[in-house]
């Protein structure tokens, strides 16, 4: 009897280690356990402007559109994952909402750098590097790397410029993933991309804008093709976040923007480039 009790006891102070282990060795992000409570009332700062959202599935419409970069807030709940990523639950000017970890950081003191509009939906090749370059979640080479973009990629501006440790960064896209990478690995044709004021698109369909296919990004959950270069011209259907488009060369300006005529299944429309990357 004192045997089957004993082993019986062992059993158990296995099975809380093992369980002890699990848990821990669950994903951290920030330093902190998915869905645990121990960021409440820790205060975070938007690396990169971005929605507040009223639930942690990115659904419906935003609580807020765009959180300004810089802007600092504070946890009311713990990290959270789920089928559209890994949110963070905030209180942001008194509403409350989910933001996406990835375009936010905790909060330092250190005051942001001020960020410049520059021209999004141009291409550059990732230059000066031996194999690849890092793309980064802020604009800070300590920053987290969210991927490594191979020498002679593609990626695609998505509209801030920054200068920061003696370098300047710009917001890219690659492969659906946006960040920052310094202008010294970027380059258009073989010429390194200026400090300041990155050149305007190039002509023809072989310009910044080869035809082939792209990819859908920048947007929440999808983009409209529409039947003219217009954002009030009729939607022919909407194509997901992620999905990839087709483009033959043709493209427009309206409303102030740029447009490249796609095709999507049996629909051949107008997008935006800023929603385009290429695949």
């Amino acid at each position: 009897m004192f045997h089957r009790l004993f082993t019986l006891f062992f059993l158990a102070i296995i099975l809380a280690i093992s369980s002890f282990q699990s848990a821990s060795a669950q994903d951290r992000f920030h330093g902190y356990l998915i869905d645990s409570h121990a960021p409440v009332g820790t205060s975070w700062t938007v690396v990169q402007s971005t929605p507040l959202w009223g639930n942690p599935f990115e659904q419906g419409a935003p609580r807020i559109n765009a959180i300004p970069r810089g802007a600092v807030m504070t946890a009311t709940s713990g990290f959270r994952n789920t089928a559209t990523g890994i949110y963070l639950q905030v209180n942001y000017n008194g509403a409350v909402g989910w933001i996406d970890e990835r375009f936010i950081r905790q909060h330092s003191g250190r005051v942001p750098n001020p960020v410049t509009n520059v021209a999004s939906g141009i291409s550059y090749n990732v230059i000066n590097v031996n194999n690849w370059a890092s793309l980064r979640q802020g604009d800070s080479a300590q920053s987290r790397r969210l991927a490594r973009v191979p020498r002679g990629a593609i990626v695609v501006t998505t509209g801030q410029q920054v200068q920061a440790g003696g370098l300047t960064w710009l917001s890219v896209s690659y492969s659906g993933i946006h960040g920052w990478m310094p202008t010294r690995y970027l380059g258009k044709a073989g010429v390194v991309v200026p400090q300041n004021n990155p050149p305007t698109a190039g002509t023809g369909g072989n310009g910044a804008y080869p035809t082939g296919q792209y990819r859908i990004v920048n947007v929440n959950n999808w983009a409209s093709l529409r039947a003219s270069p217009n954002r009030s011209a009729r939607r022919l259907t909407t194509v997901p976040r992620g999905h990839v488009v087709e483009y033959f060369g043709e493209r427009s300006r309206g409303g102030g923007e740029l447009w490249l005529r796609v095709q999507r299944g049996g629909f051949s429309g107008w997008m935006p480039v800023q929603y385009l990357a290429l695949n």
